[in-house]
Parts: structure tokens; C-alpha cells; sequence
């Protein structure tokens, strides 16, 4: 990816962790990174 400041959620990762994520940083899409 060639974007600046490229926002992620793990996998394992809470979906209530990762909705979060979104509306706080104003965000559509996160990249789901395995750990």
C-alpha cells in the first residue's frame, strides 16, 4: 500500500475494537493483519 498513515485491526481482534477504530479516526476500511 502506498498511503500515508495506513490504519490496521488484527485478527484476533475484537470487532468492537476495530468499529471503534474506524469511527474515532473517521476511517472506512482497516487492514486485517495476522499476527
Amino acid at each position: 500500500m502506498m498511503s500515508p498513515g495506513i490504519f490496521f485491526c488484527f485478527e484476533d481482534q475484537a470487532l468492537e475494537q476495530a468499529l471503534e477504530q474506524t469511527q474515532a479516526r473517521r476511517v472506512r476500511h482497516l487492514s486485517v493483519l495476522n499476527r
